[in-house]
């Protein structure tokens, strides 16, 4: 995970559902992140603030659609990586989410392994779907 010098990686999770919010914010603990959770569009809004590395983010919330965090950092131009996780296997749906440039694209269920490997900085090509 790229990160600034020295410093661990900072990882805002935007996950509503809970039991999986927590497993990925212990995964990603002890993989020696730094990591603050959203579970709303809202919350994940605040939390750009604290400038995070890497967003992991879930495209369907309860009330929400995860689509609006990614369309913002890419509006305002912020230097985050994101990877977007999503139940949904619509095609046309994931291909027009493509032009918003996520580094990758994994389809649930996913294996944390996949989600690493898309955070890892020497993953190539980007926006990848898995």
């Amino acid at each position: 995970m790229s990160s600034a010098v020295g410093q661990p990686p900072r990882v805002l999770i935007v996950e509503d559902d809970d039991a999986t919010r927590r497993s990925l914010e212990r995964l990603f603990l002890l993989n020696g992140s730094v990591v603050e959770t959203a579970a709303s569009v809202g919350a994940a809004l605040t939390k750009l603030a604290w400038e995070p590395h890497w967003i992991i983010l879930d495209l369907h919330l309860k009330w929400d659609d995860g689509e609006t965090v990614l369309r913002t950092v890419r509006d305002k131009g912020l230097p985050i990586k994101v990877a977007v996780v999503t139940g949904s296997a619509d095609r046309a749906r994931l291909a027009a989410l493509r032009q918003l440039r996520p580094e990758c694209i994994l389809v649930k269920p996913i294996q944390f392994s996949a989600l690493l490997e898309c955070v890892n900085p020497s993953q190539q090509p980007p926006s990848k779907i898995a």
